[in-house]
């Protein structure tokens, strides 16, 4: 049974959740970096928002995380919140000295009270109005000649300056103020002056030199008195010290300022220090002080009418709220603020409360909500020039996009959250981005890259003393040792995570972790261990509220009962799973609940399980289509951690003898290998599984009545043709027609079970449009096409299956063979082919054993003498003329092509052979050191060609040749706007498996004749001059046009002949490995011979048989010392062995094979 895999977490997301201390005129705001969710893997993921924060120094603004934007984004600004009864009476009673000063027309007077108004209007958040004020007092204090009350004015603006990031300016008008007070030997304004611009270095990131600065300003305060200004600055060196990791010290400072601001009665001031201290203990893992401090502080701000202060304590209330898992009260507490910060028209804070709504909507598994919310605060950052603020937003919906299966989207989101942290300096954000990166390159297939991605992440979380941040490292880094041999390390790694998580009371951190740890359990055969860890991780992530994570376990706890033997009982979990799954819109974890549903039910309720297992593969259908502008070799490792979906479903289809649909299933892996080698080439790799009537199952004593259903298919094809029957032919006939029939319907009472199954309110008994495009049509080929039989063949884990289909009907044929070994005699027959000195006949046999044997039978009755094979994995690697039956190869007994799914619309008619013209291009010198001159292609284009224009050129087709300097682009696209039914190109060939824009085509030039010209299959692919609309076959007469590496398994055969065949192409001839350049030209010269002269009675499959038969049988002599046609071969290939049969081994006779129409 296939389980969910580790859940992987995004650690702190984004400008994370908690909030800035309120802001005073000269004291810091900070933030809290909280985590923001979760990521993918293999088994299931769940989101999860660690406690992990983060602080750091920030201008007036609250950047936090969150948001149900949507609902609050069209509301009606707020009127800007009263004042509580005691501020108001402080305003009127400094509106009220101003004016006295004012009407006393004393100007130093005026000045101190529009200073003092100013200060206040700060700390109401009217920052318009305080700098008016201050910019009025400026004025009168120049006036007055009064440096001091100058000095004050200064200070007030830049203390404005600051708040709006303006930090150049900032700086210098604190410089002003400090060298006004040092002329007037004033220590209270030179410590104010000093306190600012060590604000604005903090701000800039410079915190070394910020703390300098407080620590200058510190002693200057304490020597003049002041004991707010001294609390003031207390406090900035207490977020300084937090900031740099130095807990203790900043503990100390608080409370250091706390004490002060209480002797000196400055109410405004503690709800200051005991918000920081409420942050400082949220870090350190004790959420029950820290919910006291800001219930201390929430009060005193409104008291002292610091509306965005308050703002403050009620968001970092909410985030408080969410990392403990009581979702709803934190959305209460963001909801509260969203109004409140646009009434006071403060973007930031708008931004940071739509953050934080968004990421508790995350957390919540409402991802579109999230979404809303976090573009909305996206847009509002990048309006301010905020670019950490942009990074959080990105980061978190980077997470959303990974649990919505758009994987291209949210690295691209991830990445760009990086950069944004790595230039502003920001190494927790930056390090919850390395954790999110290496999620998503987990769940893409690739686990190394993700192991340094989380390594690097660990190192950062370990230097910023972050235990949340540490233990969802760990957390991701033990998912990555999966060896059997590295299973206790990794159980050890997720305790260091556990006791982390538990220290620092992060529940949701705890469950993930709990669950993770049973899947090792379950690797370590301790399967009772591995249930206690589900069964304490299931009621955490229920109280914390995570749909996600719930789905996760329940969908793991069903897995290990089915694998226990109880499909009953795993039922009734996966049931509660799905729709949890199905409510996050997570379709990788539906997927994945789907896949586990189908194997759960296969034994007992087959079509049931089929049912599951479509539902599955379509949902990965989806996903597919998202990843396609990602890279190949990612597309590739996403798409191997899911081919077991298809092959499953596959497998089980194939057992119940619904062969079709297996078929179609098959075809859309191969569509997407053919999409991954192209790069974005979706047309069909989206389409979704079509169901039969109502899931039908094939009959029960299916196996025993196939035995001779081959037979009865062509009798009963040979009396469907005959118009004339007799009436005993009309009722053989139509007693082959019930018999054959039988082995596509279900039964009608288990129609009904499914039905009940399906749910009453699902027509489960309509009838639904049976499996669409190309199965049907390729079984309508082959009613035309006698003695003609297809082999679709299916490589499983432990068996070899073929499914033999005429025109009248198909069986499935197996053979017990592990996926492994096969593909092991595939690799050394590969080799054996390659070299001519060895005897490929042993392994050929082994293989015709295997891959032919069991439907040996099936031929002989169909009396084939064609064969079409469509050939999955690495069987695309060899060439199924060169297996062999003990006596002769399969070449001596049938014509082979190979077919794609892009082959099948192309199948229906055969060329007009009379009519044939061809185009015929080559390189014969050579063009460049690492690819030989091939002398004998002149030789082949004059064989094939009756060129006018070319005096030696006395081949069977009559058309044009372009040879060495003549065949450029230009000239090539010319020609092929002529629409020749043939086209001929004898080149080099380069491939680079799985880019199509580093494979080519050598020519001599692009317009004109030059040092050679790489026409890439990419180039071939997009452009519209080189059409192949009208072209009956495409031969490309080159090395290895099917050459491969070690990381693919042979997909790129089906990836260039698609190609072609997309192009317009009917039918295309390619090698698989390197040719010899005069075997390669004996063989075409005679293909062509054969097929020009048949005049339309011998197909190209035959006329290529029969070629290749004259170089097995000796009728052609051997040529040493040719050359190879390709990249790196050797200047000559190995010489061809003695004896009469000089071209007898396969090595220079099979490599060709013909894909498509083989008429």
């Amino acid at each position: 049974m296939r389980r969910v895999s580790f859940e992987n977490v995004v650690a702190p997301s984004l400008l994370p959740t908690p909030c800035f201390l309120a802001y005073n005129k000269r004291n810091p705001r900070r933030v809290i970096l909280q985590p923001g969710g979760r990521t993918l893997r293999h088994r299931t993921i769940l989101t999860a928002l660690c406690p992990a924060i983060a602080l750091f120094a920030a201008t007036n603004s609250f950047l936090c995380l969150s948001g149900r934007a949507a609902q609050t984004s069209s509301t009606a600004e707020s009127a800007v919140p009263a004042l509580g009864p005691e501020a108001q009476q402080k305003l009127n009673h400094l509106q009220a000295a101003l004016r006295s000063a004012h009407a006393s027309h004393h100007a130093k007077n005026e000045a101190a009270a529009l200073i003092q108004l100013g200060d206040f209007n700060l700390v109401i958040s009217e920052e318009k109005q305080a700098l008016d004020a201050y910019n009025q007092a400026l004025a009168l204090a120049r006036s007055a000649n009064d440096p001091t009350l100058e000095a004050s004015a200064l200070i007030g603006i830049a203390d404005c300056r600051r708040t709006e990031s303006a930090n150049d300016d900032a700086h210098r008008t604190y410089q002003q103020a400090l060298d006004l007070a040092q002329a007037a030997g004033d220590i209270k304004r030179q410590a104010a002056a000093l306190n600012g611009m060590g604000w604005v270095n903090d701000n800039t990131h410079d915190l070394q030199k910020g703390l300098d600065l407080h620590n200058q300003a510190l002693a200057l305060a304490r020597q003049a008195g002041d004991l707010d200004l001294e609390a003031q600055i207390l406090n900035r060196i207490g977020a300084d010290n937090d900031d740099l990791g130095n807990t203790s010290k900043a503990l100390d400072f608080y409370n250091q300022a706390l004490g002060k601001w209480r002797a000196a009665n400055d109410i405004d001031g503690q709800a200051k220090a005991l918000n920081n201290l409420g942050i400082l203990a949220a870090e350190s893992g004790d959420p029950s002080t820290a919910l006291a401090d800001y219930t201390q502080a929430l009060p005193l701000y409104h008291r002292a009418g610091d509306r965005a202060g308050e703002a403050g304590a009620l968001n970092n209330m909410g985030v408080l709220y969410k990392n403990t898992g009581q979702e709803q009260k934190a959305l209460g507490y963001f909801f509260e603020i969203l109004p409140l910060q646009r009434a006071l028209a403060n973007r930031n804070g708008e931004a940071a409360a739509l953050n934080n709504l968004g990421n508790v909507y995350s957390q919540l598994g409402e991802n579109q909500q999230a979404l809303d919310a976090f573009n909305q605060s996206l847009i509002l950052d990048q309006s301010l020039n905020n670019p950490v603020g942009q990074a959080g937003v990105l980061l978190n919906i980077g997470e959303v996009w990974v649990r919505l299966g758009e994987i291209q989207k949210a690295l691209e989101a991830l990445e760009h959250s990086l950069a944004l942290f790595a230039t502003s300096g920001e190494p927790r954000g930056q390090a919850n981005t390395l954790n999110a990166i290496g999620v998503v390159y987990d769940d893409l297939g690739q686990p190394q890259q993700a192991l340094g991605y989380y390594t690097r992440a660990l190192a950062m979380y370990k230097d910023l003393n972050d235990p949340d941040g540490e233990a969802t490292a760990l957390n991701d880094i033990a998912g990555i040792y999966n060896a059997p041999d590295q299973k206790q390390h990794a159980l050890e790694i997720h305790n260091q995570a556990l006791q982390l998580e538990r220290a620092a009371q992060n529940r949701d951190g705890e469950a993930r972790t709990l669950n993770n740890m049973g899947l090792v359990y379950e690797d370590l055969g301790q399967k009772q261990k591995a249930l206690e860890s589900y069964q304490q991780a299931l009621p955490i992530w229920h109280a914390v509220g995570s749909r996600d994570g719930e789905a996760q376990v329940l969908d793991n706890i069903g897995s290990l009962i089915s694998d226990s033997g109880n499909p009953d009982e795993a039922r009734s979990y996966f049931a509660q799973a799905l729709p949890l799954a199905a409510e996050v819109n997570d379709p990788l974890r539906e997927a994945q609940i789907f896949h586990n549903m189908m194997l759960n039910e296969k034994a007992a309720r087959p079509a049931l399980a089929v049912f599951y297992g479509k539902q599955g593969v379509d949902l990965l259908q989806h996903v597919r289509g998202q990843i396609q502008g990602l890279d190949p070799a990612l597309q590739k490792s996403f798409l191997a951690t899911k081919t077991d979906y298809y092959r499953d479903l596959a497998a089980l289809l194939i057992a119940r003898g619904r062969l079709p649909e297996a078929q179609q299933v098959l075809d859309l892996l191969k569509e997407q290998e053919y999409a991954d080698y192209v790069r974005g080439e979706t047309a069909n790799t989206l389409q979704p599984l079509a169901l039969t009537p109502a899931e039908q199952q094939a009959k029960v004593e299916y196996d025993k009545s196939t035995a001779h259903m081959i037979a009865l298919g062509e009798h009963w094809l040979a009396l469907k043709n005959n118009s004339a029957r007799t009436a005993e032919q009309e009722k053989t006939y139509q007693q082959l027609f019930d018999e054959l029939d039988a082995a596509s319907k279900g039964l009608n009472d288990y129609y009904a079970r499914l039905y009940v199954a399906f749910g009453s309110n699902i027509e489960a008994n309509r009838q639904l449009a049976d499996v669409k495009g190309d199965v049907s049509r390729l079984k309508r080929v082959l009613q035309d096409s006698p003695h003609t039989v297809a082999l679709y063949t299916l490589v499983g884990k432990d068996r070899y299956s073929v499914i033999v289909i005429t025109g009248a009907t198909a069986v499935a044929r197996e053979f017990p063979i592990a996926e492994a070994d096969l593909n092991a005699k595939v690799a050394a027959f590969q080799q054996v082919l390659r070299d001519p000195a060895r005897d490929p006949r042993p392994l050929a046999a082994e293989l015709y054993k295997i891959l032919v044997g069991p439907a040996a039978a099936d031929l002989d009755q169909a009396r084939a003498e064609t064969l079409v094979w469509s050939l999955d994995g690495a069987l695309r690697y060899i060439p199924m003329a060169a297996l062999f039956d003990g006596s002769k190869y399969l070449v001596e007994k049938y014509s082979i092509a190979t077919i794609t799914p892009a082959s099948i619309a192309s199948l229906d008619t055969p060329p007009k052979v009379a009519n044939l013209s061809i185009a015929a291009m080559g390189i014969s010198r050579q063009y460049q050191n690492d690819l030989p001159a091939l002398p004998a292609v002149a030789v082949e284009l004059d064989d094939v060609v009756k060129d006018p224009q070319a005096k030696d050129a006395h081949g069977p087709l009559p058309g044009t040749i372009l040879l060495n300097g003549d065949f450029t682009q230009q000239a090539m696209d010319r020609l092929l706007e002529r629409d020749f039914s043939v086209v001929h190109i004898a080149s080099h060939f380069v491939y680079r498996p799985g880019d199509d824009s580093q494979s080519y085509l050598l020519l001599a030039g692009k317009d004109t004749d030059s040092a050679g010209y790489h026409l890439t299959v990419a180039d071939f692919r997009d452009d519209q001059r080189l059409s192949l609309e009208n072209t009956d076959l495409l031969t490309l007469s080159a090395c290895e046009t099917g050459m491969s590496g070690s990381a693919s398994n042979g997909r790129e055969v089906d990836g260039l002949g698609t190609t072609a065949q997309l192009r317009g192409a009917k039918a295309v001839i390619s090698s698989l490995w390197d040719v010899n350049d005069v075997s390669t030209g004996s063989l075409m010269a005679d293909f062509y011979k054969r097929w020009a002269d048949g005049v339309g009675k011998v197909t190209k499959g035959e006329a290529l048989r029969q070629a290749q038969l004259d170089l097995l049988e000796g009728r052609l002599s051997p040529k040493p010392g040719a050359g190879g046609r390709g990249l790196g071969v050797v200047e000559s290939a190995p010489a061809p062995q003695p004896g009469p049969a000089g071209y007898a081994h396969p090595y220079y006779w099979a490599p060709f094979v013909l894909m498509g129409n083989w008429k």
